[in-house]
């Protein structure tokens, strides 16, 4: 039997029209708002990625932008880009906003006070991302609690948490229960790396007679006999799991959170993480980002990936790249790789054809790049493959990357976005049913409304057959049809209704197509784990003779 997971992750992406959060716009320089959040600009916290282990930045109070262009041509025209970033608790929090050099660092471009599930829009230019160009953006928010005192605590320097896993010693026999530390260092404001700050995690201790230790080599631990001690005494008379009493700064576990002085001698405010979401949105011309008008002649967006993926899964699977052809010409697809952390990452991408799902790299083919940390690898699917080529790729790396592709075709200005998958992550979170199948929900589906039609891409994630069944319902929760497919191992397969019945500008009969104007939902169902992407098109007219959209 399979273990079922508690999560389900809904993958897709919308075509032309994109909706955003409610938002206001943002000025680039920093915001105060001292009776009511956090104030900006806390000593240290320009130095974050270039001194912190990704770690700290690895939960849901971080996202990831893979791509923030300012007049970025990549096809379609001069394409902007802007992000919205929304505050998802009842509290107030201050957010702080990175773009990524391209060296291994990365550069605070601005901060800004978002109110309880408040959100606020950021221009590619306000971030100060130069014409012509782009960068990957990161946005990190925390939750102010002013006052507390840290005795001996270095002016102008702060602390960050990083997690940490202790791991069973070689030779130890027996069951070992891991144990997630919070390994808490203190970071001065010259960027100089400090000790782990006594008492509050564990990295390195000797229990029972039995040496433990962290799996990061760098971390180093200055008081090793008084942690001894406190590891024993709380564990007196215990011959179960380890109990671990450390928990970080405010004993939640989450290790996600900072403390940093900002009123000088050792007064700090602690920083208690706070979860965010967000959305891009990309149009050409742009002007008048997030809104768009009769002058923007394509239109995209995407969902900003959480800090969670990204820091601790590194294959990502994007379920359709492609460059196929039909009215108003061919497709292109525009992959981008970017790196979160300090330091370079190797980077592999897979590419399998669909070939009606049969996968395998027999017919495909692979590529390898080193990307900087802070900098995004841009890979355009059409100087690898010729027209016509269809399928999946899956991206791995030694490091923390998060990926996205930019599908477009120029002779519509039609452009599609969608955020990686991964697939790790997949694997764990998907839903099971009784049926013992996994199971994912497209929650809109058109299938010939009104010109919309939908596309469903499917990949295999397992090294193994997957069969795979596409169940659609109407919005009376009737199900209307079921498609199947069986996929080989990282097989991939779409599965398309287009718009077939002859029109004229988008007018159809629904009175003789069955499958007309059907606004509805789908079920995605599976033998093993899939990721999907789930597109909506509308081209401006259809084939006059029934040919199908592509």
């Amino acid at each position: 039997m399979k273990k079922p997971a508690g999560f389900l992750r809904v993958f897709g992406a919308a075509a032309l029209v994109v909706g955003l959060l409610a938002a206001t716009m943002a000025p680039v320089m920093a915001q105060d708002d001292a009776a009511n959040g956090p104030i900006v600009g806390v000593p240290g916290f320009d130095m974050l990625f270039e001194t912190v282990d990704p770690g700290f930045l690895a939960g849901d109070n971080t996202i990831y932008y893979p791509w923030v262009a300012n007049d970025d041509d990549f096809g379609l025209g001069d394409a902007d880009t802007s992000i919205s970033v929304q505050n998802l608790e009842n509290r107030d929090s201050q957010i702080w906003i990175y773009t990524g050099n391209g060296d291994g660092t990365w550069s605070l471009a601005t901060t800004a006070f978002l109110a309880s599930f408040a959100s606020k829009t950021f221009s590619a230019a306000s971030l100060g991302i130069a014409a012509g160009e782009g960068a990957p953006v990161a946005v990190t928010a925390f939750h102010r609690v002013p006052g507390e005192t840290v005795p001996g605590f270095p002016v102008g320097a702060f602390l960050a948490e990083t997690e940490v896993t202790l791991s069973k010693p070689a030779g130890i026999e027996g069951d070992f229960t891991q144990v997630v530390a919070c390994v808490v260092n203190v970071y001065t404001a010259d960027g100089t790396f400090g000790s782990p700050f006594p008492f509050l995690a564990a990295v390195s201790f000797t229990w029972n007679g039995v040496n433990y230790t962290a799996n990061e080599d760098w971390v180093e631990w200055d008081n090793q006999a008084d942690l001894q001690n406190i590891l024993e005494t709380v564990n007196a008379g215990n011959t179960g799991a380890l109990i671990n009493p450390f928990g970080g700064l405010n004993a939640d576990g989450d290790c996600l959170d900072a403390t940093a002085v900002i009123d000088g001698g050792s007064t700090a405010s602690f920083l208690d993480s706070v979860a965010i979401g967000g959305v891009a949105k990309q149009a050409v011309q742009g002007e008048a980002l997030p809104m768009t008008s009769e002058v923007d002649t394509a239109v995209s967006g995407y969902n900003a990936l959480n800090g969670i993926e990204v820091y601790r899964f590194d294959e990502w699977y994007l379920p359709i790249v492609q460059t196929n052809c039909g009215p108003g010409g061919c497709w292109d697809s525009m992959i981008r790789i970017a790196n979160v952390s300090g330091q370079n990452a190797s980077v592999e991408i897979r590419f399998f054809p669909a070939d009606d799902g049969s996968g395998s790299l027999a017919t495909g083919f692979q590529i390898q790049g080193l990307v900087n940390g802070g900098d995004t690898w841009h890979v355009n699917l059409g100087d690898l493959v010729p027209d016509g080529w269809v399928g999946s790729a899956h991206i791995y790396s030694d490091g923390q990357v998060f990926a996205m592709v930019d599908r477009y075709k120029v002779g519509y200005n039609m452009w599609i976005t969608n955020t990686g998958s991964s697939a790790d992550y997949e694997n764990l979170a998907q839903v099971e049913n009784a049926q013992q199948r996994y199971v994912l929900f497209a929650p809109h589906v058109l299938m010939d409304y009104f010109g919309w039609n939908t596309g469903i891409n499917v990949a295999n994630l397992a090294n193994v057959d997957n069969n795979v069944s596409i169940q659609y319902f109407n919005m009376l929760g009737n199900a209307t049809q079921v498609l199947n497919q069986r996929l080989a191992a990282h097989g991939m397969t779409y599965f398309y209704d287009p718009s077939i019945n002859a029109q004229n500008i988008s007018e159809q009969d629904v009175t003789t197509d069955p499958n007309a104007g059907v606004v509805g939902s789908a079920l995605i169902w599976s033998d093993e784990p899939v990721a999907a992407a789930i597109d909506a098109t509308k081209y401006p007219e259809t084939d006059p003779t029934g040919g199908a959209d592509l």
